[in-house]
């Protein structure tokens, strides 16, 4: 049958972008190029690279979904039976206060869902380092794969993209291309990183837990399915969305917007220091160096007119007649980074579960870089 395969003719490293994530203008940079060709290319073309000369096709499909549409789902499910063992209920029930909380401000609540996702490749194709949230159920049909795995500790090293960027969750050190000597002076934590190596056959079974990195390279023709299931991790921090920061009488200023989000990260990364190791000042540094400094330049880099502007609306005293010469809208704002650090480091009772350190400070530096977007 014929796809819409992506098409790239100078590198066969793909990376794979959400633009309705982009916080643009402040996160639109990026070391590459974030955009990939598509077209219309048969199975056969996608497996044997037999597309346009010197070009490499990667096919990613949700059965069941538009992509797939012109295919017969029923008879492609139909020769995974069985396929129950693809299936992890993970999330916890919701409790009567979770409903009221989360309606109707959010219309889809946590719930066990699964999705088969379908991956062909070409010989030599490489999905760029990046991590899922939920489980992935990783089985290799046709063809031998080879991955590389990063445990959630790790993930500073790998200098993400920033979580308001269109290229959330991936990396931006490219494994095959070799960077320019800025970029590589930029992103020198990935090289002291230690990723453990997996060879697939067909017939083999991968597990690869919530937020582990992941890069995934075809050694030969290819067919994968990835199941993935909503995890206890990414249920229960939709919780955070539940949330809202006291925020709507800063929105009007761009000023008083930039200090009241530089207020509420500051009290949530004073609960996170205990837990996590580091300071509030340790955490916003390494989180630059990580994330900001590839696409921003070092902190010591002279600040331009919009920099300059801001950090004298941060240095400057609390403005009279405002949310923050209000009491009760400090006592907002420190109960808004309680129940978010509740969530982070408190134990769960009803699933007996707690989140590792190491991915609640993935999603403590999301929470602040999305704070930052706003």
């Amino acid at each position: 049958p014929w796809l819409r395969a992506r098409a790239q003719l100078e590198s066969a490293e793909f990376l794979l972008t959400s633009p309705e994530r982009s916080s643009a203008p402040l996160l639109e940079r990026a070391v590459e190029p974030l955009t990939h060709g598509t077209r219309n290319a048969t199975v056969v073309q996608v497996l044997e690279g037999s597309g346009v000369r010197g070009e490499h096709l990667y096919y990613s499909g949700t059965i069941g979904s538009e992509a797939t549409s012109h295919w017969d789902s029923a008879a492609l499910l139909d020769q995974l039976r069985p396929r129950g063992f693809l299936t992890l209920n993970d999330v916890p029930p919701l409790l009567d206060e979770d409903k009221e909380r989360a309606l109707p401000a959010t219309p889809s609540l946590p719930s066990n869902q699964t999705s088969l996702r379908l991956w062909l490749s070409g010989a030599g194709v490489l999905s760029r380092t990046h991590y899922d949230k939920g489980h992935n159920l990783f089985a290799q049909l046709v063809g031998r794969k080879e991955l590389l795995l990063w445990a959630p500790a790790q993930l500073p090293l790998l200098h993400l993209y920033p979580a308001a960027h269109a290229a959330h969750r991936q990396s931006q050190v490219p494994l095959y291309t070799s960077v320019n000597a800025t970029v590589a002076s930029r992103t020198p934590l990935m090289r002291t990183s230690t990723p453990v190596l997996v060879t697939l056959e067909p017939g083999d079974l991968l597990y690869i837990p919530p937020y582990t990195a992941h890069a995934v390279r075809s050694l030969t023709p290819s067919v994968s399915l990835a199941s993935f299931s909503t995890s206890w991790e990414q249920a229960r921090w939709a919780r955070s969305g539940w949330l809202p920061a006291p925020f709507g009488r800063l929105a009007h200023s761009k000023c008083l917007r930039a200090r009241g989000a530089a207020r509420l990260s500051l009290l949530l990364l004073r609960r996170a220091e205990p837990h996590l190791g580091l300071a509030p000042l340790q955490l916003l540094r390494q989180l630059f160096d990580s994330r900001f400094a590839p696409l921003f330049g070092a902190t010591d880099e002279p600040l331009d007119e919009t920099d300059l502007g801001l950090r004298r609306c941060l240095e400057a005293p609390p403005p009279p007649a405002t949310a923050e010469a209000d009491a009760t809208w400090h006592g907002h704002m420190h109960a808004t980074a309680a129940k978010v650090a509740e969530l982070l480091f408190s134990r769960d009772e009803h699933w007996e579960r707690a989140y590792e350190a190491a991915v609640a400070r993935v999603l403590v530096e999301d929470y602040v870089e999305e704070l930052v977007g706003w």
